[in-house]
């Protein structure tokens, strides 16, 4: 929390400075503080909803549901962004109906912001999402296969406490918040019983990083009852 509260202040401490060349510039730091702000105010509201469920004062309301609808719901929700900077994207849905076990609403969050911030560090290559039913675990895995440099990783949340009081660049404020998110998804889904990681890659490709979601396998008859 400590990085993106410092940009925030390093912003307003160039407007209060006078530093600013012009009126246009000062607009332009003010706008960016207050998108900054917004971004933060956004991922407390997450901690606190996620510590929350952790200690059962916020209870998530967990279901069966079809993870067909979810990944189609996803996909109207992400692809005008990959279109917009020409990466191919693609959801391999299987031809049975999945379902699974889990609060819908939070899942597709999860694979939304998922998908989100991996467009968002992408450079080049394409998204692709599968599904796999793991029925000797009942779980099912939810696998996506981006460029390696699109999933951050959660290590560089820990560096907050010991970046001080150095002022970091936009790039690495960024990738904070992106390894946060991650933490934060991963917190959210072992309250859902699942389970967020990164693991090998399919065909060993070393360019390519995989990005699995673990998630109980739900009935149809049970959402039926619902």
């Amino acid at each position: 929390m400590r990085s993106p509260l410092n940009g925030l202040i390093g912003l307003h401490q160039l407007i209060l400075s006078d530093l600013c060349e012009n009126p246009e510039e000062e607009r332009e730091f003010i706008g960016q503080a207050h998108e900054r702000a917004l971004q933060l105010l956004n991922l407390i509201d997450e901690i606190l909803h996620i510590a929350r469920a952790e200690h059962g004062n916020s209870k998530l309301d967990i279901q069966s549901c079809s993870l067909n609808i979810i990944l189609q719901e996803v996909h109207e929700l992400t692809y005008m962004l990959a279109e917009n900077r020409n990466y191919p994207f693609e959801i391999l849905q299987s031809s049975e109906e999945i379902y699974v076990s889990a609060d819908r609403r939070w899942l597709k969050q999860i694979l939304v912001q998922i998908v989100d911030t991996a467009i968002s560090r992408m450079e080049e290559g394409k998204i692709s999402i599968s599904t796999k039913v793991d029925d000797k675990n009942n779980m099912v895995l939810i696998w996506l296969d981006v460029p390696r440099e699109a999933i951050p990783s959660s290590e560089p949340v820990d560096l907050i406490e010991s970046e001080g009081n150095k002022k970091m660049n936009e790039e690495e404020i960024e990738l904070l918040q992106a390894g946060m998110k991650l933490l934060l998804n991963q917190t959210l889904l072992e309250v859902m019983e699942g389970k967020l990681e990164i693991v090998s890659a399919p065909d060993n490709r070393d360019e390519h990083s995989r990005l699995q979601v673990s998630i109980p396998l739900g009935t149809q008859l049970a959402e039926l009852q619902h």
